[in-house]
C-alpha cells in the first residue's frame, strides 16, 4: 500500500512540475489590464513622420492590406490586429487625380481613391461618413471607417482610415481589427494620430 501512495506522490509531483502557471505572452490581457488600451507605446518613425504605437505590433512582411509596396506594416496575429502607414508622394497624387472627373484637394482625392479601392476589396462593405480631421486631431485630413469581409462568409473586419498631409507628402494611416473588437481601439487610433509630428 506504501509503494501505491508513493507512487501516486511522485506522479502527483511530476504533473504539477511539468504544467508549471504560464507566464505566456497574453496581448489581450496586457490591452485589458490597460483599460482596454493600447499599451507600451514606442516612438516609431516612417518617410518623414514619427508616432506612437504599441510594442504588441510587431514587424511584419505581409502588406495585403496597403496598397503600396512601401508601407509601413506591423502587426499582432494573436489579436487579429494590423497597423499600416503609407506615403504618396506630389507625382503620386497626380496620378490619382487624373482618374477623377471633378475637382479635388490633393487630399481630397487620395483620401476618396483609397477608400474605393477599400471597398472594391470588401464583400458588403458599410462606411462611415467622412470626416475632418483637423480640430479634432490638429491634422489636415480626414478620417472614415469601413466594415466588411474578405470574401463571402468571411467574419467582417474593421478598418479605421485616416488620410492627411504633413508637409509636401500625403499619409493614409490604418488600423485594422476584427470587427468585435475594434470599437474599444477607436480612441486608440486617434491618439496614434495625435501622437504625429
Amino acid at each position: 500500500m506504501r509503494r501505491i501512495q508513493l507512487l501516486v506522490l511522485f506522479a502527483t509531483g511530476l504533473l504539477f512540475s511539468a504544467c508549471p502557471p504560464s507566464d505566456r505572452y497574453n496581448p489581450e490581457k496586457k490591452i485589458h489590464d490597460n483599460n482596454n488600451n493600447l499599451p507600451d507605446l514606442i516612438k516609431e518613425t516612417y518617410d518623414g513622420i514619427s508616432f506612437q504605437l504599441t510594442s504588441l505590433l510587431e514587424y511584419d512582411y505581409s502588406d495585403y492590406y496597403t496598397l503600396t509596396t512601401d508601407a509601413f506594416s506591423r502587426s499582432n496575429y494573436d489579436l487579429g490586429l494590423h497597423f499600416s502607414v503609407e506615403s504618396f508622394s506630389s507625382r503620386d497624387v497626380g496620378v490619382i487625380k487624373f482618374a477623377f472627373d471633378q475637382e479635388m484637394t490633393d487630399i481630397e482625392a487620395v483620401h476618396t481613391y483609397y477608400m474605393r479601392k477599400r471597398e472594391e476589396s470588401l464583400e458588403y462593405p458599410f462606411t462611415s461618413e467622412r470626416k475632418d480631421i483637423h480640430k479634432a486631431i490638429g491634422l489636415n485630413g480626414f478620417i472614415q471607417v469601413i466594415e466588411g469581409g474578405t470574401y463571402e462568409g468571411s467574419d467582417p473586419n474593421t478598418y479605421f482610415t485616416a488620410t492627411f498631409k504633413v508637409d509636401s507628402e500625403i499619409y493614409v494611416m490604418q488600423l485594422i481589427g476584427k470587427a468585435g473588437n475594434m470599437d474599444y481601439l477607436y480612441d486608440d487610433f486617434l491618439n496614434i494620430l495625435r501622437s504625429v509630428n
